[in-house]
């Protein structure tokens, strides 16, 4: 950051002169602002303990119940309790090879194929012969003679080539067959299906057929609904599909970065810093973990719900895993320690208790502190000095919780001289990889004075820079030549504007850094023209539709008969589904500003190709696959603007058009990912990307498509959530006779269950918005691993009820879901025409409500016939967190008032308002060569910021690799004080209660308890989840305990919609076990919920319901090799 970039932009009142004169005011190094003329010593003293020396590195202190001197010390000690580590989830676990061998693995499975020349037998791939399975006039045969002998079993009167289920009762074993051609022969263990397990049995076969290693590395993976340490942590997700962090940590872990294209550091992130105000309520102590892509694996409650203000989080690697701690802003009652650790997963290892030799609050730092430790060390030290410039600090071993040494440093010089400023000293690490110890920065902030030094000795050094008299924090910088980031507050007359300043090794700067100018700018695809330095500017909007333009596509249009698309489809690898970008397109995004919308959608264009899928009918079942189906069993089309489309479906267990939405998006997104951030890309360059284009189930006449692929999923979706036929009929009104029978409401007279109203009608309603998020969130999925992070991904989706009715189709029909947008923690868009400022629950202002400063609009216009109109909704929307329109008008009227609002404001030329305004905190971040300091753009902590946290280059530039909002909206946190007495009626059994009517897409339960036994036998505890009175099957996790008090945790990861959900838990003895030896202590359960309102649930006052996250975040990076 040597150069400060020279912009010349219209309408500020400031001179880079004048700026620099007010604002960083160079300060002397012995003088500061608001204090009297004071000299700064060169280092700072250290106060000798009551023995006179300041307590050894190499003695830890320790607890004083196990001294075992004479005269028992009773000088005061931290205590810590500490908890055997248990393992994180390996996510390689659930990639397709990994699935494939722990379902076939004592199973005692036999599985071939047809035209497969290898086998599994159990789970070791075997050489077999290629004939060992046909298909004969539609009947899949299996060569009966080497299927006994394979499993011993002579003198069966099944022989020759015999049908699979002959064949499985001859030798004793279960059978599953597989697309005609893959046959599985099995018994006991887990029991696969043909729809939800259609991934795993597809790889199967690629690997049986000797597919390529792309083939095999592209193949789609079936998502775990339980993500278990084994031990004592396990989370529960009721549609692991919709859930981004299962999405893009299992397929990373199979398909890798792109080559050029690095992933980012993990990182750990906690609620920064509020304590509420007249309409806000204080933070918590919420802390969500981030995967390579950004994405959230893991949340938990730090502390206690009543602990409010924010919790700091630091970062440590300890032996052979990366722990968490954690800390309050505030001081509090120390209940259950002062300071708290976690590992990745959220599973509790340590609580520290400080008071009463360190009273909080405090700050923590982790870092290589004492040399010759290959483990990270815990420093703590108080937030402020004492009253008379005492500044304690502690290094605690985070192995055990032991003091390794302690110092107090003799601050008294900087303490403050003038009423109203702060006796706070801010402190950050630098991290070196030289070998030697890290040092730490203290800022103190009434001096505006720095110190760096070591923490282990309490050596602290004058690093003689001269700070803006605002700075608000002093960080290292990853970058070569320099040595600190400054960050500073939003400046008066700057308003919406973020700088930091850098400083080199010799002290020196050069001035203010704006490093969040793409923030500030406003994109419109029309009526601008693209330019670098101001703040309205042009974006091409790109529309590009994946799904029409690759090979298989191509393939296709010739495809003229049903036996010939099957023939396309079983012939195409995973090259044939390439996307072709050309050299042109690549030289515009490297010339100018782009929004990308690479995208599938059902509703498909009429071409040749396209007529042939909607003409497609299976050879097998006599159905047509591959469209949207009516309530009367007939295909039906989709008109927009005059113009008719066929209408694809976006049913699950399709496999060809899984790939046909998927693997040509995939392909572009790649490709364009090395321009946009590979070795000479240009991230500026990127106004978003959007993989969705208005997603939606929508057919005439219907409410819900009735592909036979849907109702079998809905049938299964209503067994996952009522767990049995009984249960679904009970609870939904309905009286089938046999799960085969579940057929979805048709409004055709059959009884009152088949109206359009009523509960089950409700749960078809909620099948269909399922689907259609489950295809938003595969797109979003594709962008992750392609490399581009949260906050650059947007959706093109079509409001749920806000759409227009006539022009665009029918709105009444329609089921367009965007709260699983809004939840999953990227940015956000949509679609809208029309004029909404005068509804307060219009979807921009619900959005922006819930913390969204980041919106697209792929399709507006305000549908005005005069400037003033259109100019007052656009001013409204760049108010209200727009950053990107992309007009589509009607009429030459419609035209010059969009190009006279868009001009208007133009003229204005004033910095968009959003995450930015000041800065709040920096890391600096070194791999393979490449430097960037991830900079908190917005005032964060304590503030109204939320917490941007941005890869910014030397020059200010957006790197490119790291661009999210870990909380967007306020986490209102619920303890469910129904846990503290067991259930009616029951000894041991506990539940939640019921978790309000309903609970939404992204809210969360979290169970947590202590818990032994130490009688005869065994026991256990279970956890589970209720919905509307029965048991989801697949939520069941138990834990043997121990005869060790040991941490024990349950996660209920909601994105479905459940009705009168509650988690139970149970303990229980086996063999022989006596219920007294149980102990449980310290039952905690809250309902965490972002706060974000969804029309589809709340119907009225939606906006009310959306909150925004305040108070920026505090972050540390867990891969600690690449932080500086």
């Amino acid at each position: 950051m040597k150069e400060t970039s020279k912009r010349l932009i219209g309408g500020i009142l400031l001179t880079l002169a004048v700026l620099l004169l007010a604002v960083l005011c160079a300060v002397s190094c012995h003088t500061n602002g608001g204090n009297e003329e004071t000299t700064l010593p060169d280092t700072i003293p250290v106060v000798p303990d009551d023995s006179g020396s300041a307590t050894s590195d190499t003695e830890a202190v320790t607890d004083p119940a196990t001294e075992t001197d004479t005269e028992q010390d009773t000088t005061p000690r931290p205590s810590a309790v500490v908890f055997p580590g248990t393992g994180t989830p390996d996510y390689t676990r659930y990639i397709t090879a990994t699935r494939i061998h722990d379902v076939l693995a004592g199973n005692d499975a036999l599985v071939i194929g047809l035209k497969a020349a290898k086998g599994y037998r159990c789970a070791e791939l075997e050489e077999y012969s290629a004939d060992l399975v046909e298909v004969t006039d539609g009947e899949v045969l299996v060569h009966a003679d080497f299927v006994c002998d394979v499993y011993g079993v002579t003198g069966s009167s099944v022989t020759g080539m015999a049908t699979p289920q002959a064949v499985a009762g001859a030798i004793g074993k279960k059978v599953l067959v597989y697309d005609h051609k893959l046959v599985m022969f099995f018994d006991g263990g887990e029991t696969l299906d043909t729809y939800h397990d259609l991934y795993t049995l597809e790889a199967m076969y690629l690997y049986m057929t000797d597919a390529s290693e792309e083939d095999i590395v592209n193949a789609f993976i079936d998502l775990p609904d339980r993500i278990s340490n084994g031990k004592n942590n396990a989370v529960y997700y009721t549609a692991p599909d919709l859930n981004l962090g299962v999405q893009s940590s299992v397929y990373f872990a199979q398909m890798g970065a792109v080559t050029g294209v690095a992933a980012g550091p993990r990182i750990v992130a906690g609620e920064g810093y509020f304590m509420g105000d007249e309409t806000n309520e204080a933070n918590h102590t919420v802390v969500r973990v981030l995967n390579q892509q950004q994405t959230v694996t893991a949340q938990f409650l730090a502390f206690d719900p009543s602990v409010r203000g924010g919790v700091q989080v630091a970062a440590a690697q300890v032996g052979n895993e990366t722990l968490i701690a954690t800390a309050p802003f505030v001081r509090h009652d120390g209940k259950n320690g002062d300071i708290r650790v976690f590992d990745t997963f959220g599973t509790l290892r340590m609580e520290i208790t400080l008071n009463p030799i360190l009273e909080g609050p405090y700050t923590i730092l982790t870092g290589h502190f004492v040399a010759g430790r290959a483990d990270e060390t815990l420093l703590v030290l108080s937030r402020t000095m004492t009253a008379e410039g005492e500044l304690p600090m502690l290094l605690v071993d985070l192995a055990d919780g032991s003091v390794i040494s302690r110092n107090t440093l003799n601050c008294a010089f900087a303490l403050p001289t003038a009423e109203g400023l702060t006796r706070e000293v801010a402190a950050t690490v630098r991290t070196v990889t030289d070998g030697t110890e890290d040092s730490v920065i203290l800022h103190f902030k009434a001096m505006q004075a720095v110190y760096e030094g070591n923490a282990r000795t309490g050596e602290f050094k004058n690093s003689g820079i001269s700070l803006p008299d605002i700075a608000t924090g002093v960080y290292a910088s990853a970058n070569p030549g320099e040595r600190y980031i400054v960050t500073l507050p939003e400046i008066e007359g700057e308003e919406n504007r973020s700088f930091v300043v850098a400083y080199d090794n010799e002290g020196s700067n050069n001035g203010l850094l704006d490093v969040a100018f793409r923030e500030n700018v406003f994109y419109t695809a029309r009526f601008w023209k693209d330019n670098d330095d101001t703040y309205v500017s042009a974006g091409s909007f790109n529309h590009i539709r994946c799904d029409l333009g690759n090979g298989v596509m191509g393939a296709l249009n010739g495809a003229s008969s049903s036996a010939k698309v099957e023939q396309v489809f079983d012939s195409a690898t995973y090259a044939s589904y390439g996307f072709g970008v050309s050299n042109d397109f690549i030289q515009a995004f490297r010339t100018s500003h782009m929004f990308l919308e690479p995208c599938f959608t059902h509703r498909w264009n009429k071409i040749p190709g396209t007529r042939n899928l909607q003409n497609y009918v299976n050879s097998y079942t006599g159905a047509h696959d591959y469209i949207s189906i009516g309530k009367n069993g007939e295909a039906s089309e989709y008109l927009e603007l005059d113009s008719s489309f066929y209408i694809g479906t976006y049913a699950d267990g399709i496999l060809d058009l899984a790939k046909l939405r998927l693997y040509p998006l995939r392909s572009f997104l790649r490709t364009m990912a090395v321009e946009f951030r590979g070795e000479n890309g240009n991230p500026e360059h990127l106004v978003g990307v959007s993989p969705v284009h208005e997603h939606e189930i929508n057919v005439p006449g219907s409410v819900g498509d009735y592909n036979q692929h849907m109702i079998q999923g809905f049938r299964l979706y209503l067994l996952q959530q009522f767990g049995s036929l009984e249960q679904i009929n009970q609870k939904l009104g309905t009286t089938f006779a046999s799960v085969d029978e579940i057929d979805p409401p048709r409004d055709s007279g059959r009884g009152e269950w088949d109206l359009y109203q009523g509960d089950y009608f409700t749960q078809w309603a909620l099948y269909n918005r399922y689907i259609v998020s489950k295809r938003i969130i595969e797109a979003y999925r594709e962008a992750l691993i392609a490399g581009y992070p949260p906050e650059s991904i947007s959706a093109h989706q079509i409001p749920e009820g806000d759409a227009v009715s006539g022009f665009l189709g029918q709105a009444d029909t329609r089921l367009s879901p965007i709260d699983v947008v809004l939840t999953c923690g990227t940015a956000y868009g949509g679609t809208r025409y029309g004029y909404i400022v005068n509804s307060g629950d219009n979807w921009i202002n619900v959005a922006n409500r819930a913390g969204q400063w980041n919106i697209s609009i792929g399709e507006y216009c305000a549908l005005q016939g005069n400037v003033s109109g259109a100019y007052t909704q656009l001013e409204y929307m760049w108010k209200r967190g727009v950053r990107m329109l992309h007009h589509i008008t009607f009429s030459d009227e419609q035209s010059l008032a969009e190009k006279g609002a868009i001009e208007q404001l133009a003229e204005k030329n004033m910095p968009r308002p959003g995450y930015t305004g000041g800065t709040t905190s920096s890391m600096g971040v070194s791999r393979d060569g490449v430097t960037y300091n991830i900079i908190q753009i917005g005032d964060g902590v304590g503030t109204n910021g939320q917490g941007l946290l941005k890869s910014v280059t030397a020059a200010g530039k957006w790197e490119g690799t790291v661009y999210v909002v870990p909380f967007h909206s306020y986490v209102n946190i619920t303890t469910l004080e129904a846990l503290n007495q067991p259930m009616e009626g029951c000894t041991n059994i506990y539940s939640t209660g019921i978790l309000s009517p309903f609970i939404k897409n992204s809210d969360m339960v979290e169970l947590t308890l202590r818990a032994s036994y130490s009688g005869a036998g065994k026991a256990f505890v279970r956890f589970s989840v209720y919905n509307s009175g029965c048991e989801m099957p697949a939520s069941v996790v138990e834990f043997e305990l121990t005869d060790t008090l040991s941490p024990y945790r349950y996660v209920l990861s909601n994105q479905l919609s459940l009705t009168n959900a509650e988690v139970r838990v149970e303990f229980r003895t086996a063999d022989g076990g006596d219920e007294t030896g149980l102990r449980i202590e310290n039952m905690l359960g809250t309902l965490q919920q972002d706060s974000v309102g969804i029309k589809f649930l709340e119907k009225r006052r939606v906006q009310n319901k959306s909150k925004p996250h305040i108070g920026g975040v505090t972050f540390d990076l867990l891969d600690r090799e690449v932080k500086r």
